[in-house]
């Protein structure tokens, strides 16, 4: 009898103290921390499909994200890009796989506005005008 309410107590004690590790590794998911940075990029590129791409960058922030808006290779759309994800892919642009040019002093004038990890400086350029 006493063993039942041994095992009980354990039970219990190990069920609650293995609550805050599964959160703790939920948070950290790369997967679950992405969709706020995805949502984001959606929603401005939705808000800028109808506007024309002409002129220079545009840069948008929302809460802790920092985001350009960069005029495509084609000259008809933006491809943009988080300055500052959090989360795995650390190169987020949208529409992914589109070309756009950006120049040296554009990149400088961007880090000085906004925190730019260092995936993305690289991922930027990699897309630098040949001067």
């Amino acid at each position: 009898m006493i063993w039942r309410r041994v095992l009980f107590w354990i039970v219990l004690i190990v069920t609650i103290s293995a609550f805050p590790i599964f959160f703790f590794l939920l948070k950290q998911s790369n997967e679950l921390g992405s969709k706020p940075e995805y949502s984001f990029l959606q929603a401005i590129a939705v808000q800028d499909r109808n506007a024309p791409a002409e002129g220079g960058l545009i840069i948008k922030r929302h809460n802790r994200y920092c985001a350009v808006g960069i005029p495509a290779a084609d000259g008809k759309d933006r491809v943009w890009v988080l300055l500052n994800p959090k989360y795995r892919p650390y190169e987020k642009e949208m529409p992914s796989g589109e070309d756009y040019r950006i120049s040296r002093d554009n990149l400088d004038s961007l880090k000085k506005q906004c925190k730019i990890t260092d995936p993305v400086v690289h991922l930027l350029e990699s897309h630098l005008k040949q001067e």
